[in-house]
């Protein structure tokens, strides 16, 4: 995931290079290098430079208020019709930045602190965004290109959870469990 806007924000904290890297356990080098456009960070390097300088992922991937087409602001706000056209016309790259911070936003726990204070439920805006990642994941595949890994992981462990409670709640209520 490019990180276009981590430089000016970094710098509107006051710090250096050296000093986000002692506060987010990112090495200088590669904090660099995402500034300098030579290398893509992991959606979870990502959340932990966001994470240190105390924004969104959102933040550093894209225009201030994030609200431009495919932001992940953007897509957790249009209806899914034009969600389903927008990125229809999105070059794979684009799509493929907003799918990572989607999956990002979803995999993310969030503490009480973070909460947000109005708007929808936190866990609601993470199934939604688990959601539009998988869309655009469908997209990607569409086109012949290989799936988001990111994703495709996300999903496995969301379907190892569901299994593994849907199992515990079928031996807990087979008649034949309790009496065994």
């Amino acid at each position: 995931m490019k990180l276009p806007r981590l430089k000016e924000v970094r710098e509107q904290h006051g710090w250096s290079q050296k000093q986000l890297s002692g506060e987010s356990g990112v090495s200088r080098d590669s904090i660099s290098n995402y500034e300098t456009d030579q290398r893509e960070a992991w959606p979870a390097t990502a959340r932990k430079l966001a994470d240190a300088l105390e924004v969104e992922i959102a933040d550093l991937t894209t225009s201030p208020k994030g609200s431009g087409p495919l932001s992940p602001e953007w897509a957790l706000r249009v209806n899914s019709d034009l969600f389903r056209v927008t990125i229809k016309d999105a070059a794979s790259a684009e799509l493929r930045e907003l799918g990572a911070s989607l999956i990002a936003d979803f995999s993310h726990v969030r503490t009480r602190d973070e909460l947000p204070k109005e708007g929808p439920a936190p866990d609601v805006q993470r199934v939604r965004s688990f959601s539009l990642a998988g869309v655009v994941n469908e997209e990607l595949v569409r086109r012949g290109e290989k799936p988001l890994r990111a994703y495709v992981l996300a999903f496995r462990r969301f379907e190892n959870a569901m299994s593994n409670g849907v199992e515990e709640t079928t031996r807990e209520e087979d008649p034949e469990h309790r009496a065994g």
